[in-house]
């Protein structure tokens, strides 16, 4: 029959998962029943502007259709061999209230997670053995992420050690064995990561090191870059594409910026960085794919 799906909600020290079939319940007492909005579109949020002559309305591109935040909810069912294994499963999932947590489903081979902040009710009945409820996971963020992303390494040309090596999201490891041609050196300052959703990525960058110049992080054939003129330590600066920002320590360096495009990989694509830099350290890339 295979695998069931699984659906675990995490966050704040709180933790509740459930499987996806009658019958495999886990010892937390509690199953899913359905889940509505994982799956689906959330609300489109596109503002289109009529012809002011003519039928219609004016085109509109791709770009321009934004989506609301994500609303999941999980049908509960909870099973107990008496009122007091009931209660105490119905209080594992009430735990969840009002906590923001990931949630996370695994169904077959996909692996996916959300962030958003949750709310649980129950039947008004007292049964004996079992009840339902439903738990809402609002996602500010609509965006589903692979949980294993695609990550690729970065070293300035003057660094030693290699580079350029990609793990898949798919496979999550290297396929052996690796050929780079003939007379070919693996590019210690060139990496490709890859999105096999259906929504653009946006990529993290963590740079650490000894690099007294700063660096630029260039797409390959495009013309946006990356640029950070100042020192870069051991203490990593993080380069954040969905945020746009810059931080080392959890402080703000946006500012420090000089340039600020920031990658983002296309759905079903890939997109190839490229490292200047002197010194030594490594640039850690990581794009998850993406679904909407």
């Amino acid at each position: 029959m295979g695998a069931p799906t699984i659906i675990e909600v995490d966050g704040n020290g709180r933790r509740l998962v459930m499987v996806g079939r009658a019958g495999d319940a886990l010892p937390t007492g509690v199953y899913a029943s359905s889940v509505v909005g994982w799956y689906d579109s959330p609300d489109p949020k596109v503002q289109s502007t009529e012809r002011g002559q003519g039928s219609g309305a004016y085109p509109l591109e791709d770009q321009d259709v934004q989506y609301a935040a994500r609303t999941v909810s999980v049908g509960l069912s909870v099973v107990g061999v008496d009122r007091s294994e009931v209660r105490a499963a119905q209080e594992t999932a009430l735990a969840l209230d009002g906590c923001v947590a990931t949630i996370t489903v695994r169904d077959a081979e996909r692996e996916t997670w959300a962030r958003g902040y949750c709310s649980v009710t129950f039947d008004a009945g007292l049964g004996r053995l079992g009840t339902k409820g439903t738990l809402t996971v609002v996602c500010q963020d609509p965006v589903r992420r692979s949980v294993i992303p695609s990550t690729g390494y970065m070293q300035p040309a003057s660094g030693s050690g290699g580079g350029g090596l990609v793990f898949s999201a798919g496979s999550g490891s290297l396929t052996f064995p690796l050929s780079f041609g003939g007379d070919a050196q693996p590019a210690v300052n060139v990496c490709t990561v890859s999105n096999s959703g259906t929504w653009p990525s946006d990529v993290r960058i963590e740079v650490a090191g000894s690099m007294p110049q700063g660096f630029v992080i260039s797409e390959s054939g495009g013309s946006g870059q990356l640029s950070y003129p100042l020192g870069v330590t051991w203490q990593p600066l993080v380069l954040d594409g969905a945020s746009r920002t810059a931080t080392i320590s959890g402080v703000d360096v946006t500012r420090s910026l000089t340039s600020r495009d920031f990658p983002r990989v296309p759905p079903g694509g890939s997109v190839t960085l490229v490292m200047s830099s002197t010194g030594t350290g490594t640039a850690t890339v990581t794009c998850h794919d993406c679904y909407i």
